[in-house]
């Protein structure tokens, strides 16, 4: 039945992979695997698509709840003595704490922290002569080892509730640590795992009526989110992007929906902002030296109209742009400071706030992202049009039930649908919304197979076979779909090289099945394919292209012949 069907054993079909851990989609990109994509999706949260070098994914939660964040270490600069524990080796005297000798040892103090939830740590480690220190919780969650001075962030999660914040120390030498904080974070849900510490009180609220994804409001200039410093975030001259999803009422005045760069009265180094101005444009806002000089882009399309829009700022080769949706919505041709390094060792990263101020009084965000990458325009519409179904009212993202683990796989290629296996039952994803769900009556799910809309599953206690229900927006769904697969007639695809062009691509949705090329008037002949040979293919997840060994002369005629991938 249909093109996919996993065991326990094997969790992995076309475009996804199950774990213990959760559902991990993927979008490949073979040309350049590098700038492929990968989403995660698991019962408390769905990351939305993450291209290429993502360096950071936030906002991506399911609860809906008020978060409020505060400092939860007291005497963080060890003003006294009080409050800490200091173990073996470990005193507190001069406003630091100090470790001395060979023994292994902690320093810890009471703090009430929550099973699953994230906390960003940060301190400053001075005078190391030998040894290393590591901060925990409780001894069990650990954020890296750290054998150098500097000042650190770490992002810890809870896997349990825990009661101390412990940095534990061993080795031999002196290690100094001084001016520890720790605040609630809104996990990171990339590979980096850099939380966002939330400052006051932000409200999280279903992006729609009846839908499973949060979105971010009440932002002011006490409520906010901000990371310390990230190097991850220094993206130098290269290309890069930061891009989310933004719901802006209309407004009277400039509101900033993130800022990176450095201020304590005024800014210094390199910085970028995006904002809403009182047009309801779009202004991206950047310079070296941190708005001293400062250039702008300025879009074209109004969106403070209280919709949901995906909006992208990037930089490409030396040039912003600024994209909503999957259009874009304007492009820096010709400033000074697009080509300058924005790496700034002293910058903090705020979403909903500049550093100096101007909240996002009016909006509300959800999934944001930051990646040092710039995406295709394919990547950018797959993007949009995948996501844009978990903002309409009674989207669902996330798994059903109460476990992440993955028993079993499935993918339906007449119906795309995804269907996955959990102790709970059956979720049937298409592209990353949940259109389906059912609790098993066979116990835990061992194996699935889907084919032309029929589902087998077995489970702990049986199996059965059946087609499921689907809504009237599923049926017309699964229609275009198979509609979409007529039309398989070959197609002859023309072009005109340029001088020593050597790839030909194909429109997206079009697949290669030969090529025939002429020069000037002559007749044309097929080219063989192959190492070696005359051309090879390339595909980069969304178009076909046909490489040719050698560059064709200007004015030759290449004609792919294809059909509907």
């Amino acid at each position: 039945l249909g093109t996919g069907i996993s065991t326990d054993a094997s969790k992995v079909v076309p475009g996804a992979i199950g774990g213990a851990a959760g559902l991990t989609l993927i979008h490949e990109n073979p040309a350049t695997p590098g700038n492929g994509m990968v989403a995660y999706i698991t019962k408390d949260y769905n990351s939305g698509w993450l291209p290429g070098d993502i360096r950071g994914a936030w906002l991506a939660d399911s609860a809906a709840e008020t978060i409020t964040g505060s400092e939860l270490v007291t005497n963080g600069d060890f003003a006294s003595a009080t409050n800490w524990t200091a173990g073996t080796g470990w005193a507190i005297s001069g406003e630091v704490a100090t470790r001395t000798g060979s023994a292994s040892g902690s320093l810890s103090q009471n703090v009430t922290i929550v099973s699953g939830k994230s906390y960003v740590v940060t301190f400053t480690i001075s005078g190391l002569t030998g040894g290393n220190v590591q901060p925990t919780f409780d001894g069990a969650d650990s954020g890296g080892i750290f054998a150098a001075n500097g000042t650190y962030t770490v992002t810890l999660t809870a896997t349990a509730a825990r009661t101390s914040l412990l940095f534990y120390a061993s080795g031999t030498g002196t290690i100094v640590i001084d001016n520890v904080s720790m605040r609630l974070a809104d996990i990171d849900r990339s590979v980096k795992g850099k939380g966002l510490q939330i400052f006051g009180s932000l409200t999280k609220a279903a992006v729609a009526s009846g839908s499973q994804l949060v979105g971010y409001s009440g932002f002011s200039a006490a409520n906010y989110l901000e990371q310390p410093y990230n190097s991850d975030l220094d993206f130098g001259t290269g290309d890069f992007c930061i891009f989310g999803w933004l719901k802006e009422a209309p407004n009277s005045t400039t509101e900033c929906v993130f800022g990176r760069g450095a201020y304590s009265g005024l800014y210094s180094g390199a910085g970028l902002a995006l904002s809403v101005n009182s047009s309801g444009y779009l202004v991206a806002g950047f310079s070296d030296d941190a708005f001293v000089t400062q250039d702008q882009v300025v879009s074209t399309a109004v969106v403070d109209d209280s919709v949901f829009r995906l909006i992208w700022v990037i930089r490409r080769a030396g040039y912003f742009e600024l994209w909503s949706n999957a259009a874009k919505a304007a492009s820096d041709v010709a400033t000074s400071n697009a080509n300058t390094s924005l790496s700034n060792s002293a910058a903090t990263f705020r979403l909903g706030e500049q550093q100096d101020g101007a909240p996002l009084t009016n909006g509300t965000l959800a999934l944001w992202r930051s990646m040092a990458y710039a995406p295709t325009a394919e990547q950018i519409a797959h993007i949009y049009e995948t996501e844009k179904a978990l903002f309409e009212p009674s989207a669902q993202c996330c798994l059903a039930g109460t476990g992440n683990a993955i028993t079993a796989l499935a993918y339906d290629d007449e119906t795309d649908l995804l269907h996955v296996g959990t102790s709970y039952g059956r979720s049937a994803f298409k592209g990353l919304a949940r259109v389906a769900s059912e609790a098993t009556p066979v116990g835990a799910i061992r194996a699935i197979a889907g084919g032309a809309g029929v589902i087998a599953q077995a489970g702990a206690t049986g199996a059965d076979v059946g087609e499921p229900a689907y809504s009237l927006r599923e049926e017309l769904t699964r229609n275009a779909d198979q509609l979409a697969r007529l039309g398989q007639a070959p197609v002859a695809h023309d072009f005109v090289a340029t001088a020593a062009q050597t790839i030909f691509t194909l429109p997206v949705g079009w697949e290669i099945l030969e090529v025939c090329a002429a020069t000037g008037a002559a007749s044309a002949a097929r080219q063989r394919e192959g190492s070696g040979k005359q051309w090879t293919r390339s595909f980069d997840g969304f178009r076909w292209s046909a490489v040719f060994a050698a560059g064709r002369a200007e004015s030759d005629w290449i004609s792919i012949v294809a059909r509907r991938a």
